[in-house]
């Protein structure tokens, strides 16, 4: 059963193919890294001030860490965060995640991208940092709006543009929270 279900494994275990995708579209500047959190980082690493988070929890714990990334959120506003996780047990965190994300979407299974050997979907999330002014979540204006329902109609066509379209929502987030708020209103 746990090789057609894996809850223990995180999708980085599955699919290694999954951290040069991410590192491909999350762009950062030289000196900047992502921050691949493990188990024990979630209690403490993920609460530090600043910095690029990839949180990547298995299913069965997947719970947990939406819980911890929310608190995380709330601790210190001003990290980006990525959440990968298989969709299954998704009962159990998809409230607290669509609370605290910008932007969640899904990556369908097939050929273009996910192995047809994968039972579930993958679900990612983007936390941006919070903004000084409202409005203070990016996803609650048409930016993360437009990039949920565009990335959800692509994957199953061409996956390279769903990346690409994450890239640009990536950057055009990173830019945001350096604006002034006139500026930010003005673009969403």
């Amino acid at each position: 059963m746990n090789e057609f279900v894996p809850l223990a494994h995180s999708c980085i275990d599955m699919m290694p193919a999954v951290k040069m995708w991410v590192e491909s579209w999350a762009v950062l500047d030289d000196g900047e890294r992502l921050d691949w959190l493990s188990h024990a980082d979630w209690f403490e690493r993920a609460h530090e001030c600043g910095g690029f988070r990839v949180w990547t929890p298995p299913p069965a714990v997947a719970d947990v860490a939406a819980t911890e990334l929310s608190q995380s959120v709330h601790i210190n506003g001003d990290a980006f965060h990525i959440f990968i996780t298989p969709c299954v047990m998704g009962y159990r965190w998809r409230k607290t995640l669509s609370k605290v994300a910008d932007v969640v979407t899904q990556i369908p299974v097939g050929p273009n991208f996910l192995p047809c050997d994968m039972c579930e979907p993958l679900t990612i999330a983007i936390v941006c940092p919070l903004l000084n002014k409202p409005p203070f979540m990016i996803g609650e204006r048409k930016l993360g709006r437009n990039l949920d329902a565009s990335v959800r109609q692509v994957w199953k066509q061409n996956p390279e543009v769903g990346s690409h379209r994450l890239r640009e929502f990536w950057c055009q987030a990173r830019g945001l929270v350096h604006m002034h708020q006139r500026v930010v209103r003005g673009m969403l």
